[in-house]
C-alpha cells in the first residue's frame, strides 16, 4: 500500500509539480499544452505558481500566468506579491503585476506585500509605485479578457482577427514595465 494515493484528476497537477521542482521549462510547457490543471492545491506547495514563484523562476512563472494560472491564488494567508516583497524580487513583483496581482491584497495579519518590504528597497519602490499609479483601462482589460479566457487564453488569443496592437495587449509580451522606464 504507497504512502498515499494519488487520484486520477491530480495526476497531471503532482507531475507540473516535480516538473517545476526539477527545472525544465520545456516540459512545463508540454504540461500546460496537456490540459495540466493549474490550479489544485497541494497542501505542502499550494498550487504550481506558488512552487515556481518560490524557486524565483520568473519564465515558468510567465507561462504558468500565461496558460491562465490565478494571479491571486492564495497559500497559507498569502499571494504570490507577499512572498516576493518579502525576498526583494523586484522581476517578480513587475510580472505579477503585469497579470493582475492585487497590490493592496492582505495576508491573515493583516498586512499588505508592501509591509514586508523596507523603505529603502527595490521591493519598496516597486510597490509603492503600482499603490499610487493604478493599471491603466487597456492593460485592465487584458487582463479581464485574459482571466475571463483562462487555460484558454494563449489559443483563443492568437485566433482572434485583431491588429498587431490588441493583440499585444491582450495577450501578454515583454514590454517595459512602469519602473524600467524611468530607470
Amino acid at each position: 500500500m504507497p504512502f498515499y494515493r494519488v487520484l486520477p484528476h491530480q495526476t497531471y497537477s503532482l507531475s507540473v509539480k516535480f516538473t517545476l521542482l526539477s527545472g525544465n521549462l520545456k516540459i512545463v510547457r508540454l504540461m500546460i499544452a496537456s490540459s495540466a490543471q493549474l490550479e489544485v492545491y497541494d497542501v505542502h506547495s499550494g498550487p504550481p505558481l506558488h512552487i515556481a514563484y518560490a524557486k524565483g523562476h520568473v519564465d515558468y512563472v510567465k507561462e504558468l500566468l500565461n496558460a491562465g494560472a490565478d494571479v491571486n491564488s492564495v497559500k497559507f494567508h498569502e499571494v504570490a506579491l507577499h512572498h516576493t516583497a518579502r525576498v526583494d524580487m523586484v522581476d517578480m513583483i513587475e510580472l505579477l503585476m503585469e497579470f493582475g496581482a492585487n497590490v493592496y491584497a492582505s495576508d491573515n495579519l493583516g498586512r499588505k506585500p508592501v509591509d514586508y518590504t523596507t523603505p529603502a528597497s527595490p521591493a519598496y519602490t516597486c510597490l509603492m509605485f503600482y499603490e499610487s499609479n493604478p493599471l491603466s483601462l487597456q492593460q485592465l482589460c487584458g487582463i479581464t479578457v485574459r482571466m475571463r479566457l483562462g487555460t484558454r487564453a494563449s489559443e483563443v488569443i492568437g485566433q482572434l482577427d485583431t491588429s498587431h496592437r490588441i493583440h499585444s495587449n491582450l495577450q501578454y509580451c515583454d514590454h517595459p514595465a512602469s519602473l524600467q522606464s524611468g530607470t
